[in-house]
């Protein structure tokens, strides 16, 4: 008796534990196969940024920088998405700047994020020896307009003339090359 009451937990245990109803879209998000799609080839991504007196620069030969621009559409607004980075031995520096609507089709264009409310402009720099990551939000408290010249072989040129403050510090010098990119 002892022995199926036994069997029969485990059994209970078993069927409860087999995967159920739960799927990864309930934390968020869902993958599904042939969704993502490697880039193994992003060229001529390059940016001139300093950030607090320090420059961010990368060339379109160098290792270790990325610059991409994407729209995608996340919780039913379709949102342009920026991303900027940049490694050293030392430290890595990540600039992300996200805002409703499209990338531009007719140039020169220009979005004006400070009196978008909802554009996000975040730098992240992460100290490898410590691995402290350090992170700058734009509060919209001073002019930041981005700049779009027309592309050529998909990449767009990004500029801006503002130098605003992002979390307490100036950006300045920028200019980005952005490879455009599915997603």
């Amino acid at each position: 008796m002892k022995k199926t009451v036994l069997l029969t937990l485990i059994s209970l245990f078993i069927v409860s534990c087999g995967g159920g109803g739960g799927t990864d879209s309930e934390t968020g998000f869902a993958i599904k196969p042939g969704e993502l799609t490697p880039f193994s080839n992003l060229v001529n991504k390059s940016h001139t940024i300093t950030f607090n007196g320090t420059p961010y620069n990368c060339t379109p030969a160098a290792q270790s920088c990325y610059a991409i621009i994407f729209s995608r559409e996340f919780n039913i607004v379709t949102r342009v998405g920026i991303a900027v980075q940049k490694e050293t031995p030392t430290e890595i520096f990540n600039m992300k700047i996200h805002y409703p609507g499209t990338i531009p089709t007719s140039f020169p264009s220009s979005k004006n994020l400070q009196s978008d409310a909802d554009s996000v402009v975040i730098i992240k720099i992460t100290n490898k020896n410590t691995r402290v990551t350090t992170t700058y939000s734009y509060d919209h408290g001073s002019a930041f307009t981005i700049d779009f010249s027309s592309p050529t072989d998909g990449v767009y040129p990004i500029a801006t003339g503002n130098s605003p403050t992002i979390g307490g510090f100036s950006l300045t010098a920028f200019s980005i090359e952005s490879a455009s990119v599915p997603y």
